[in-house]
């Protein structure tokens, strides 16, 4: 991935539409993965879990939400994961 940013153009110049779109894609799954894996670093590191022994529920869960059709749909993800 670092080629594809540190080429400029010529990493992506002559791709399809959907090739550049997929490398995005995998950019970004890349930057969320990272992010959750600090997030859970800085819970063990800070000791969160003790002020809420569900935060790591409740970081899983919020991955999920956005994918929720709808409120009713959001809280069934909320609560299965909670548990």
């Amino acid at each position: 991935m670092s080629w594809q940013v540190h080429s400029g153009l010529t990493g992506v110049a002559n791709l399809k539409p959907e090739a550049f779109t997929y490398i995005a894609g995998v950019g970004m799954a890349s930057c969320i993965k990272s992010y959750e894996l600090i997030l859970n670093a800085m819970i063990d590191e800070f000791k969160i879990g003790i002020a809420d022994e569900k935060i790591k529920k409740k970081l899983t869960v919020s991955k999920l939400l956005p994918w929720a059709d709808d409120p009713a749909q959001a809280q069934q993800l909320y609560d299965e994961a909670i548990r």
